[in-house]
Parts: C-alpha cells; structure tokens; sequence
C-alpha cells in the first residue's frame, strides 16, 4: 500500500513514548532527532508500514508531568505542523485533480451552456 492508503490519503504515524526507548530522550526531549536509538526505532516502524522515514513522527506522551514542558509541547507541534503540512500537500492535488476533471470536460463538450442533455450540475461548487 505505501505511503498512501486504498483512497490515495497520505499516511502518517504518531511514534509515541519515545522517552521509553532511550534514558537520554526521557532525560531531554530535545534530543530526540540526534538520538541513534529513535533513530532505528524509526527506521523500523517506517519498514513494517512502507512509509518513508519523515512521516514517522516521534512525540512524547505527557503522563507523569505535574505542568507542561516546552520540549515536550514542541515536538507534540512539530508532529502536528507535519500532518497538518501533509494534509495541505493532499488537499492541493484533490483540487488540481478536480480543476483538470473539469477542464477536460468542458474541452469534450461540444460548446453551448454547459447544462446540455446527460450533464450534471453542482450546485454549490467553486465554478458557480
């Protein structure tokens, strides 16, 4: 399957409590990226689905904290920025996709006003 699913939606994992896989991270969070134990457990989670390594995402879980840490918080947003990104990246070409659809049909129509026998009208799309 790959990187995206059975609809084309991209796929991304949240690797959590990565605090557990190495006693470095759960001293400094901020390590996480130069860390060469989260680095293979990336490397592996990223194999077993098909997924490329930048969408594995590291994040820290927040369980025994008594108040917020910023290391923790900016690597939840990072995580979040990322998805949100790949998101964006998806929407875009549903919406290039659906422009090309539509331009390919109004070539294929024989001109007059588009509400010609066996056409369909939307009502409420971005072409009104």
């Amino acid at each position: 399957m790959g990187i995206e699913g059975e609809r084309g939606i991209p796929q991304a994992v949240l690797l959590t409590k990565v605090d557990v896989a190495c006693t470095e991270v759960a001293q400094n969070v901020s390590s996480v990226f130069r860390n060469t134990n989260v680095e293979k457990v990336v490397d592996t989670v990223a194999k077993l689905l098909g997924l490329p390594r930048n969408n594995v995402l590291p994040v820290k879980n927040y369980e025994n904290e008594v108040q917020l840490e910023a290391a923790t918080s900016a690597l939840a947003l990072l995580a979040l920025r990322q998805a949100l990104y790949f998101t964006e990246d998806f929407l875009e070409d549903v919406v290039e996709k659906r422009a090309s659809v539509k331009a390919a049909r109004g070539r294929g129509s024989s001109g007059g006003s588009g509400e010609g026998k066996g056409e369909r009208v939307e009502i409420g799309s971005d072409s009104a």
